[in-house]
């Protein structure tokens, strides 16, 4: 066994491209210990190796795809998304397996690592999925056209008696926006293409929000941007998303998904989801002398926090022009199931 390896595989933090320079040892110790299933560290290891040598790390991880355990199984499908689109194949065989858990982490690891070219492929096997990841294979789907450009897949809007107003008289908190530091963003470009969704990171298209005390940062898709308004108002985007940081700022996870979609009237429409297909924010959008001027509001849902958001988006990036928050979820607002992690949930 290596030092480098038992550090990595040991590591909670997010792993600096820098760490991947193996010599051969690492990578013999890092395929021993993906190959076998009996250790604790074999699905980290699988996950380590994805990005690396993409067919190591699938062949260990198919077996554990056919545990008799679903959380293995389910760990497996995760840990395969750094290998991007080589990972497909496998993916499709978890999204029909008849276990939800492990189809549900199927399509969520499709619609991190898919590309458009895979659509077909992912409808035939949305007809095969159990009833309970049916809504997570159609938002899959839905992420993998928005980010490709691709029609035929836009998410609908939810009904506007569903929109909180922010009581701007109440107890109400400022999201503040700052330049993001180069740590913080160095944990949002260590990721791999995949597990940012694809998305084009770049430090000049993204921006810090800190809200309750709580770091987040808003990634705009910088290919996007430098094409603004015509890429919003031509098809349906992956505008950006938001990465979460760990209180410690040593993880960056993505927590959001900004979606766009053109109205047809030469505006634009903006759902906001969690990467569990959840809508949590929405509204829309109207372009005017080369920008594009957003704004949204929160969805009802168990724990949803009203908020105002404004930004206008140009090809210098974005910039909330308004961002407020309530301090507390209003009455009569659901509540939220007992196992939820409130902190977990972004109130942005």
């Amino acid at each position: 066994m290596t030092e480098r390896v038992d550090g990595l595989v040991a590591a909670k933090e997010g792993m600096d491209q820098d760490q991947f320079a193996f010599d051969g040892d690492d990578l013999d110790d890092l395929r021993a210990r993906a190959a076998d299933p009996s250790r604790a560290d074999c699905v980290r290891a699988i996950e380590i190796l994805a990005p690396v040598v993409a067919s190591d790390a699938l062949g260990a991880a198919a077996p554990l795809v056919q545990s008799s355990d679903s959380h293995v199984a389910a760990a497996a499908l995760s840990a395969v998304v750094p290998a991007g689109e080589d990972a497909v194949p496998l993916l499709l065989e978890g999204a029909t397996a008849p276990d939800p858990l492990i189809a549900l982490a199927a399509w969520r690891a499709l619609q991190q690592a898919a590309h458009s070219s895979a659509l077909e492929s992912l409808a035939g096997a949305a007809q095969q999925t159990v009833a309970e990841a049916q809504e997570q294979a159609a938002f899959a789907q839905a992420v993998i056209a928005y980010r490709a450009g691709v029609a035929g897949f836009e998410l609908p809007d939810p009904d506007p008696s569903l929109l909180l107003e922010l009581d701007r008289s109440g107890d109400v908190l400022a999201i503040e926006t700052s330049a993001v530091r180069d740590g913080d963003f160095a944990l949002l470009a260590g990721l791999s293409s995949s597990e940012r969704y694809l998305l084009s990171a770049e430090a000049s298209a993204t921006t810090t929000l800190t809200c309750a005390g709580r770091d987040m940062l808003l990634a705009l898709d910088s290919e996007v941007r430098d094409q603004v308004p015509d890429t919003l108002l031509q098809s349906p985007s992956l505008l950006a998303l938001v990465g979460l940081l760990d209180p410690f700022h040593s993880t960056c996870g993505v927590g959001l998904l900004i979606l766009t979609r053109p109205d047809g009237a030469g505006g634009v429409r903006v759902t906001v989801h969690d990467t569990g297909h959840q809508l949590i924010y929405a509204g829309g959008g109207s372009v005017a002398d080369g920008a594009v001027f957003l704004t949204v509001q929160a969805v009802a849902r168990a724990g949803a926090f009203p908020v105002a958001l404004s930004a206008t988006v140009t090809g210098a990036g974005l910039e909330l022009t308004e961002a407020l928050s309530a301090a507390q979820v209003p009455e009569g607002t659901p509540k939220l199931n007992a196992q939820v992690d409130v902190d977990d949930l972004p109130i942005l």
